[in-house]
């Protein structure tokens, strides 16, 4: 499979997978609404992942030398998504209610991303090509003397393992919000109305902090990027408690100060991951190309 096609399918994936949480409103038995839901979040999370790899793999295609800078504008793109989706669902329920919404969505999905996507040039799909600009992705290295890198290359580099686990932990930081945060807020006085404000301002932090992290990680080692991001969100989970230990005041403006640092830690442990993977096994083969191929 091809970059151009797995983004292609990723997006067909994601946009079946919306249409399943619109059909599921149709059934009155609720575990049937359960399995077609469940379901569609499991594809939904399929496509999800196949996109987001594939972009970060033709990104390095394309700007091998400023990798960090330009996985930074995608982080931005992303973190737009996120402010901005809670706002258009809310006002497209009203009027289209809750299959009418993914209806909507599945559309815009349709319009926005496979639509595009077909016109992503076919030279991605190329991994055996001479030119430089085709033999550089997300997931294992050309050296050389042309021998790939595989997976159990990056799981044995300490520097590669550190810099995934990394990552996951700002995952389990962020999304270990999204089921309790509305809860939390609604039970400290926040109507339920304005409680997606809090996510608003974490992912608007993040797309603000994301190309500013990769205008640093030009000049700054990325160590000292990562180090940071690891003090942001300890001290943005102390804030988001708020800590008893440390006497925090427990008030919404601390959970919102949480918040807003919560996204800014996620785009300090988020943009310099995939560079400093692929500098851990350049330098560990002395190819000295910085550039990988996500295809063995």
């Amino acid at each position: 499979m091809g970059r151009k096609q797995a983004v292609i399918i990723g997006s067909f994936i994601i946009i079946s997978a919306t249409i399943l949480f619109a059909i599921s409103s149709h059934f009155n038995n609720t575990t049937m609404f359960y399995i077609i839901a469940l379901s569609g979040r499991l594809f939904q999370g399929v496509g999800d992942s196949l996109i987001n790899v594939v972009n970060s793999s033709i990104i390095t295609i394309e700007f091998p030398e400023s990798a960090d800078l330009y996985l930074g504008y995608v982080e931005v793109a992303a973190g737009i998504g996120h402010c901005t989706a809670p706002l258009i669902s809310s006002m497209v329920y009203t009027y289209l209610g809750f299959a009418g919404t993914y209806y909507f969505f599945a559309v815009l999905i349709l319009v926005l991303g496979l639509i595009p996507a077909l016109f992503l040039p076919k030279r991605l799909d190329n991994c055996s090509s001479n030119s430089p600009n085709d033999r550089s992705s997300f997931v294992s290295a050309f050296i050389e003397n042309e021998q790939p890198v595989g997976y159990l290359d990056f799981v044995t580099n300490f520097r590669s393992v550190s810099a995934f686990m990394l990552q996951f932990l700002s995952f389990v930081c962020m999304i270990a919000c999204d089921p309790i945060l509305t809860v939390h807020l609604t039970d400290m006085g926040m109507s339920v109305n304005f409680a997606g404000y809090g996510f608003a301002l974490h992912w608007l932090l993040s797309s603000l902090a994301c190309p500013i992290v990769g205008l640093i990680c030009r000049s700054v080692e990325r160590r000292w990027i990562l180090l940071s991001g690891i003090g942001l969100a300890v001290v943005s989970l102390f804030l988001l408690g708020p800590s008893k230990l440390l006497q925090l005041p427990n008030n919404i403006e601390t959970i919102f100060i949480g918040l807003a640092l919560l996204g800014v830690s996620k785009a300090a442990l988020n943009i310099p991951v995939v560079p400093e993977m692929i500098d851990s096994i350049s330098t560990e083969r002395a190819s000295g190309n910085g550039k990988i191929d996500d295809r063995t």
